[in-house]
């Protein structure tokens, strides 16, 4: 039977519960692998945790709505033409992250090197998807957009 009820309410919480266990699981595993790891591996396994947690949320958003008794394809095809509208809207945003794969995945400087980026230096303290923090030598943080770099 679809619609809201007794059971649909509880198989989304079973599943809430079951993608946090999951989450939870997955994040320990990569904190076992980033200590195993140098700051280039680090990097990359966060990002592939990052990625890991966005679709397993995206697959709970599309279950507990299929329980839930929403059209689901409907919401999905909704769904995949707002991305293309925002795609266009957030071109910055694609790039930020297009270039942050990139330079990790080229090794253009990594977590601990020291550099010198449109006249502010210092060491790199993190890499992430959109941006980069450079520590200067007086503790001055900036967070640089990774497609300015």
């Amino acid at each position: 039977m679809r619609g809201i009820n007794l059971f649909s309410l509880c198989a989304v919480g079973i599943l809430i519960i079951a993608v946090y266990v999951f989450l939870t699981l997955c994040r320990g595993v990569v904190r076992l692998l980033c200590r195993a790891l140098d700051s280039k591996g680090e990097t990359i396994c966060r990002l592939v945790y990052n990625l890991i947690q966005y679709l397993t949320i995206f697959v709970l958003i599309y279950q507990a709505f299929s329980y839930l008794g929403f059209p689901t394809s409907t919401v999905l095809a909704s769904v995949g033409v707002a991305a293309l509208a925002i795609t266009f809207g957030a071109q910055t945003l694609i790039a930020d992250i297009l270039a942050g794969v990139f330079n990790v995945l080229e090794g253009g400087y990594r977590v601990g090197d020291y550099i010198k980026i449109d006249g502010f230096e210092g060491f790199v303290r993190s890499i992430g998807v959109r941006t980069t923090k450079v520590e200067s030598r007086s503790r001055d943080i900036k967070i640089i957009e990774n497609s300015q770099i």
